[in-house]
């Protein structure tokens, strides 16, 4: 069971840090929210064993684990310098490239499809806003409370994965609803978000994250989660700057 707890920590905590002589020499407390839950953290299959267990800070979503034991888990080495405050890791690193640079991609605005329930558009004057943020291309869905939707393209085994993001679009920022986004992949599922609510920042899914090797037919749908705040059951969600990567 997922326990919450107040976790305080001090800046490169998670080294061999004298925390008694760092509060001594003008460091300072600082108070995070985290979240335990049996977090295990695997290299190349093998667990690691960390002298504290990994936590979720859960207001920024953001997972802590012990810099010395992931490093040196991976073949580094961490030393702390106390001088400048600095922590150095070093090993035979691989310059960091991203092998979705080279890949030609395609709009889902471009995609066949083969099944609209909504219906999803494609809105192509002032486009999209999800909590400030302008995007320039995406297609979305505008519905009510128990409204179904359903998104289905045609890929044909023709893509490797997509990006994009998703949210809702802050014309309806005042919406009593939120949604949970569902990929499938020709019916199985790939992809199940967390509820987004109205003013959420936009939420990613990097390339890579889904498979979509030996994919014929992707479905998308957007289902309605009641909220208890709101002026009315009516909400756009938005899959904005949605990419697939060609083969």
């Amino acid at each position: 069971m997922k326990k919450l707890l107040i976790i305080i920590l001090i800046l490169a905590s998670f080294l061999f840090l004298n925390h008694s002589s760092l509060l001594a020499s003008g460091w300072m407390l600082k108070e995070y929210k985290g979240m335990i839950g049996g977090i295990k953290i695997l290299v190349n299959g093998v667990q690691v064993e960390t002298r504290m267990e990994p936590f979720i800070l859960s207001e920024e979503g953001v997972t802590m684990v012990s810099l010395r034991d992931l490093s040196e888990a991976l073949g580094f080495a961490v030393a702390w310098n106390d001088v400048n405050n600095t922590i150095s890791i070093t090993g035979n690193m691989a310059p960091k490239t991203n092998i979705w640079e080279s890949k030609s991609k395609k709009r889902i605005e471009d995609l066949k499809v083969i099944r609209n329930v909504g219906p999803f558009y494609e809105k192509k004057v002032n486009n999209y806003q999800i909590a400030g943020r302008f995007f320039g291309s995406g297609i979305a869905v505008t519905m009510k409370a128990d409204d179904k939707t359903e998104l289905v393209l045609d890929l044909n085994r023709k893509y490797l994965t997509l990006e994009g993001y998703f949210g809702i679009d802050d014309t309806t920022m005042n919406s009593s609803g939120g949604y949970k986004l569902r990929i499938l992949g020709d019916d199985r599922e790939l992809f199940f978000s967390e509820l987004v609510k109205p003013s959420d920042y936009p939420r990613y899914i990097s390339p890579g994250r889904i498979d979509l090797t030996h994919t014929n037919r992707l479905t998308i749908r957007i289902d309605w989660e009641d909220q208890e705040i709101g002026d009315y059951e009516q909400l756009t969600a938005v899959l904005a700057h949605f990419n697939f990567y060609d083969k």
